[in-house]
């Protein structure tokens, strides 16, 4: 809820912040649900109210749990990424971080004196602290 609270006050009027976002990645993929996720305002009333979103959100945040293993967050991003997402990050609680991959791939870990970049909205930036306040 905290980081989703983050979010909501940088989105403002860009799109909508989502808790357990329901997907479709591909069509023929089962359908997911992003731990947090940002939706722009265009696609977001685009979106059929009776259906899921079709493609991956912008923004998808993966909160690691303990029975997460890397390489399953790493294929997730990779779908993501390869279907409308730009951003894709990974909270990992327990060691306090937050591993952002982009559109190329590549993975940045931010630890609790960084901010994590945001483009979408803006660029402001997420502070690590604050999301482990």
């Amino acid at each position: 809820m905290r980081l989703a609270d983050l979010l909501e006050t940088r989105a403002r009027d860009l799109g909508v912040v989502g808790i357990e976002l329901p997907f479709r990645a591909v069509p023929q993929f089962d359908l997911r649900a992003a731990d947090v996720a940002f939706v722009s305002q265009e696609r977001w009333e685009a979106m059929d109210p009776t259906n899921n979103l079709r493609g991956a959100p912008e923004l998808v945040i993966e909160v690691k749990s303990e029975s997460d293993e890397w390489a399953e967050l790493r294929e997730r991003a990779s779908v993501c990424l390869a279907n409308s997402c730009q951003d894709f990050s990974i909270v990992d609680e327990k060691a306090r971080t937050i591993t952002a991959i982009g559109p190329d791939g590549r993975a940045v870990q931010y630890s609790q004196a960084d901010s994590v970049p945001l483009p979408l909205f803006g660029g402001d930036g997420l502070r690590v602290a604050d999301v482990f306040t």
